[in-house]
């Protein structure tokens, strides 16, 4: 993958939306924020470092013609070689977010099925239980209530 499909931009974007899109894949799997996104920041890095050889001259333009003027096969070598870095990168990249993506999707249904569970709980509970918390509920708040007026006119008495 090359660097702009890594950043998620089109190939012929300016150097300003490739940098917009490099600070917000950079905020959003900054190993900071994002405890599993290591492997994705080193991704998103060096498809930011390929982006800016591409725009200071130095891509495959700048390969093709080193290449030509010396007839210097290791130039070739080398694109060919930070190219195949980048598939890797990439597919890396793309691994590591299915498998957090995953995560979520699993975290997201067990949350959903300890909602159901505690709603089936509440469902069961027979309406004479219900009046019996509400009327304990009652009786404990009636006993606060009560407490706090006696510290109040207690502490009219001392003064």
């Amino acid at each position: 993958m090359i660097w702009y499909e890594v950043l998620g931009i089109p190939h012929n974007v300016t150097q300003a939306e490739a940098k917009s899109a490099y600070k917000k894949l950079a905020m959003k799997y900054h190993p900071d924020i994002n405890p599993n996104g290591e492997s994705m920041m080193k991704a998103i890095n060096n498809a930011w470092d390929d982006a800016e050889l591409h725009f200071s001259g130095g891509g495959v333009g700048f390969y093709y013609r080193a290449a030509h003027a010396d007839g210097d096969q290791e130039w070739w070598n080398e694109y060919y070689a930070r190219q195949a870095r980048q598939r890797q990168q990439a597919e890396d990249f793309a691994r590591e977010y299915a498998r957090q993506e995953e995560e979520r999707r699993e975290h997201n249904r067990k949350k959903k099925e300890e909602y159901a569970k505690r709603k089936a709980e509440k469902a069961k509970k027979s309406e004479a239980e219900r009046e019996e918390e509400a009327r304990v509920k009652r009786e404990e708040y009636i006993q606060q209530c009560t407490r706090a007026y006696q510290r109040k006119q207690a502490a009219k008495k001392a003064k």
